[in-house]
């Protein structure tokens, strides 16, 4: 199974994640650093999910956690996601249909 990929743009008070790949917890504890560590000093955060092989309810937990973060801290969060139909369908059976904007 491919690994996943984690890109992040930041620049003045805004940071740009786009996560593509295997998005489940054999990556997670990764991926979540890479995110905690970013988003601390940027008001504005927007984590993008693109070319996504694979996620499991484990990453989504991650996300909604640092949404739930993000958001304690007053600061401003867009989430988009292109999943395809049947992750898409995993998330809106599990609870997390608002979690993710579709893009």
């Amino acid at each position: 199974m491919k690994s996943f990929a984690i890109k992040i743009n930041e620049k003045k008070n805004n940071t740009e994640i786009l996560l593509s790949g295997n998005l489940t917890v054999s990556n997670s504890e990764s991926i979540y650093q890479k995110i905690l560590g970013t988003v601390t000093t940027s008001k504005k955060i927007s984590i993008h999910l693109n070319n996504i092989e694979n996620i499991d309810l484990t990453l989504v937990q991650i996300l909604y956690s640092v949404k739930r973060t993000i958001l304690k801290e007053g600061k401003e969060l867009t989430t988009t996601a292109n999943l395809p139909k049947d992750l898409s369908l995993l998330l809106d059976r599990n609870g997390f249909k608002n979690l993710l904007s579709k893009s």
